[in-house]
């Protein structure tokens, strides 16, 4: 009997061993489980954060973006505006009674400095550019072929040409001027 005492000992250690791995193991898997379960929660939170600070990003994007859309939109329509008073303007004054008048200055003007030329009318406008040249006195002589502008005139004289065209008075001396007005008028 001893023997078998010593046997059972033997089996009886063994299954107590065994059932205390199996319950270590089951522990561990369990703790696993958790700590798993734990690191998922927080891998779920860290992506809904990632995607809700993405979606953030990209929704101030959108807004700059469509900020900058709408102010150059507003500013193709004030450009548009200012381009439609600029070709207004270019209108009343080739149309102007005073037409002759704004030509007969500028020759004045021009034979102060310079003795001779060759003067290229405005489209239309031969007649009107001839009475000026012969109001101003000057040894101007006018060419035949009109120029491709509305009002105005350009002044060949030796090596130099001088665009004294309606045109070409506008963009350079008052378009700051223009801008400025127009600026205050329509915003």
């Amino acid at each position: 009997m001893a023997l078998q005492d010593i046997l059972d000992k033997i089996q009886q250690e063994g299954a107590d061993k065994i059932a205390k791995l199996k319950k270590e193991f089951e522990d561990a898997v369990a703790k696993l489980r958790e700590e798993y379960k734990e690191k998922e929660a927080n891998e779920k939170e860290n992506i809904i954060q990632s995607g809700k600070e993405r979606t953030q990003k990209i929704k101030e994007k959108a807004e700059i973006l469509a900020k900058m859309e709408t102010k150059n939109t507003i500013l193709k329509a004030k450009r548009a505006a200012m381009k439609n008073a600029e070709e207004e303007l270019l209108k009343a004054l080739s149309t102007s009674s005073k037409y002759e008048a704004y030509i007969t200055k500028l020759l004045k003007k021009l034979s102060k400095e310079y003795e001779e030329g060759f003067v290229v009318p405005a489209k239309d406008k031969t007649a009107e550019t001839t009475t000026a040249i012969k109001e101003t006195g000057s040894k101007f002589a006018i060419i035949k072929e009109e120029g491709k502008f509305k009002g105005g005139f350009i002044l060949k004289s030796k090596n130099i040409e001088i665009d004294c065209t309606f045109e070409s008075l506008l963009q350079k001396q008052l378009q700051d001027q223009l801008e400025e007005t127009f600026s205050k008028t329509l915003f």
